[in-house]
Parts: C-alpha cells; structure tokens; sequence
C-alpha cells in the first residue's frame, strides 16, 4: 500500500509573530496566507512554512529545518548586517553549511550540496581500495 507520503508543511513557534512574518520576508519568501496575530503561512516551493504566535519566551533550539541556498557564502555576505548567524559558512567534505536564527529562537540550517566534491572523494577511495596498498579492507598506504 502506498500513502503518497511527503513534506507538506514545516511550523514554527513565534512569541513575535510579526517579527517572525518580517524576517521571512526580508528572505525573500513570499506570504501565501495570514491571520494577524495567530499565524502566518509562506511558500517554500511547494512547501509551506508555517509560523504561528506562542505567549511564552522560546529559548534558542534546533527546529531541524535546513534550507538549500545556491551559495551559502553569497547568503552570508548578502545578510550578515541584517539576520544573526550562529554559524557562519563552514566547509564540509558533503557540503558548504551555517546556521541562522529567527526572531523565534529557531536555529535554521543552510545548505549548499557540493556533490562534485563527493564523487572525487568517493572516486579516490575507490582507486585506494582497488591498489595494492589495500588488502583485506585494511590500506596500509
């Protein structure tokens, strides 16, 4: 059986939602529906993001949304003075990341996949494994 599942819509707690509303949009992100005061909802490209209003003071916390950017670096240089960064761009062998944080407190990954750089790597460690220097999974090079 096959429920068709997938992504539809990603929330987020505010307790300033009109901070919250201002600062997506200040991303670029369009809004596609708001009720003043209890919520507001954009578009992520097919995937709606979803803030709504909350009394109590949120403390920082990971809400596990990462959002692909074309250039990680070009975002951080485009939004530094204007969004906190709680990490800035960092090279990883997969990808180049940071992190931002809302008005909310939600800490939100950034990602630019470098997949070229992944295949090198794979690639090397497939010709290391095939040499001679590797026998029974142990590589002596």
């Amino acid at each position: 059986m096959n429920f068709n599942l997938r992504v539809s819509m990603v929330s987020l707690m505010h307790n300033n939602l009109q901070a919250g509303i201002d600062f997506y949009k200040q991303l670029e992100l369009p809004v596609t529906f708001q009720v003043p005061g209890k919520w507001a909802e954009f578009d992520l490209q097919g995937v709606k993001l979803f803030l709504y209003q909350v009394d109590e003071e949120l403390p920082d916390h990971y809400s596990g949304l990462v959002l692909h950017v074309d250039d990680v670096h070009k975002f951080y240089d485009a939004f530094k003075d204007r969004i906190t960064f709680v990490t800035p761009p960092t090279d990883l062998e997969y990808a180049y990341i940071a992190r931002i944080k809302d008005p909310g407190n939600n800490i939100i990954g950034l990602v630019q996949p470098t997949p070229e750089r992944v295949r090198e790597k794979m690639s090397a460690q497939q010709e290391m494994q095939e040499s001679d220097c590797c026998k029974d999974g142990k590589c002596q090079c």
